[in-house]
């Protein structure tokens, strides 16, 4: 596998290290540990944050000064507006990239891991599935199931998409009945938080807790902006971003509804990674 390495992916590794500096500093979330993962069958371990180097003789041909800086431009404009380039790596026709479930405590908040604890009666059950599924109804699904205590490790995933202009759902579902799929899976019902063990039990079975709409644009995976949602922001984001969305523009809709519902932190990219903030009540309140 080799990462490319033109001049405006380097502008894009410069950017996330920004993006990724000023995201740790906002929400005080410390670096993800390194983990191990599987390439060629080997065992290797993964360090946040380092950039791995290829071959000088790897490195693309750079393209003309023009279309550098248009897609400077370009990038520049998307991240102002919220949205993250994704750390990939080309393989074959896929664009490779790293998922990775990240607890955060928060004083006097509960969240979706406190809801996570509850569902769980063995630490090591795979009762979790964190899937990446097209927009468009069927055309592309992958998933990988989960324990509390792989979430807890933050166990990575290796997503391989098509590296063809396209629009996906990155979800977290209870799938207990192992489905491995999230998308058809019903939204988390607001009223589930306070309840009693058991009735969360009861209302949280096979629910979707997390979302966020993922876009392969021009060979480069992007987050779309998943800290606000509503009437307003849905017309904001449609002016800005549907030019360059074109035909996927009409998935801002679906993000919109799935974020009022879930009302969950935006992924973040972190290093090489593109984590899910999973938020839990740490510590007690007053």
């Amino acid at each position: 596998m080799k990462i490319l390495k033109n001049p405006i992916v380097l502008l894009i590794v410069f950017l996330m290290a920004f993006g990724s500096y000023y995201f740790q500093k906002r929400r005080l979330t410390p670096p993800s540990p390194p983990a191990s993962k599987q390439e060629g069958g080997k065992a290797t371990k993964e360090k946040v944050g380092e950039i791995k180097i290829v071959a000088k003789e790897e490195i693309a041909p750079a393209t003309s000064d023009t279309r550098v800086a248009e897609a400077q431009k370009t990038i520049l404009h998307l991240m102002a507006e919220g949205v993250i380039p994704i750390p990939t790596q080309q393989v074959n026709s896929n664009l490779r990239f790293i998922v990775k479930p990240n607890p955060i405590g928060f004083h006097c908040a509960a969240g979706d891991f406190d809801i996570m604890q509850v569902m769980t009666t063995s630490p090591t059950s795979k009762i979790f599935t964190i899937s990446v599924e097209s927009m468009d109804k069927g055309a592309f699904q992958t998933s990988q199931a989960y324990s509390l205590s792989d979430m807890g490790k933050k166990a990575p995933f290796a997503v391989d998409v098509p590296s063809a202009d396209g629009a996906y759902g990155l979800y977290l579902c209870i799938d207990s009945q192992q489905k491995k799929l999230c998308s058809t899976s019903p939204n988390l019902d607001p009223h589930t938080w306070g309840q009693s063990d058991k009735k969360t039990k009861e209302m949280a079975e096979g629910h979707t807790l997390y979302f966020q709409l993922l876009v392969v644009k021009n060979n480069i995976a992007y987050v779309i902006p998943g800290a606000k949602w509503g009437k307003q922001n849905l017309e904001k984001l449609t002016q800005d971003l549907g030019p360059w969305l074109g035909p996927d523009a009409k998935y801002l809709e679906k993000m919109n509804a799935k974020l009022e519902a879930l009302t969950p932190l935006p992924a973040v990219v972190l290093g090489h990674d593109l984590t899910i903030p999973l938020k839990y009540l740490e510590g007690k309140c007053g």
